[in-house]
């Protein structure tokens, strides 16, 4: 399960991605997208961060929000599995 750090983690690296559209993560942002990955407890930070990956391949990305990530992180966990 991801927790509160590995949130904060896949957030930095939204933002790192397009620094200019994704904002810093604030403590409120934490915990919302941790709430939302908590319906998902197999989806771990790694599974997050290379959804992130992933999700910036598209050239025409809009902002993530954790639906987008989470949706691409049960993905990536069930074809590893």
């Amino acid at each position: 399960m991801i927790d509160a750090k590995g949130i904060a983690q896949v957030l930095a690296k939204c933002s790192a991605y397009d620094p200019t559209r994704f904002p810093q993560p604030t403590p409120a942002m934490i915990e919302a997208w941790w709430e939302h990955f908590a319906d998902y407890p197999h989806v771990t930070a790694q599974d997050a961060l290379e959804a992130v990956k992933v999700y910036y391949r598209n050239e025409k990305a809009d902002v993530p929000r954790p639906a987008h990530i989470s949706k691409i992180a049960r993905q990536l966990h069930q074809d590893a599995i």
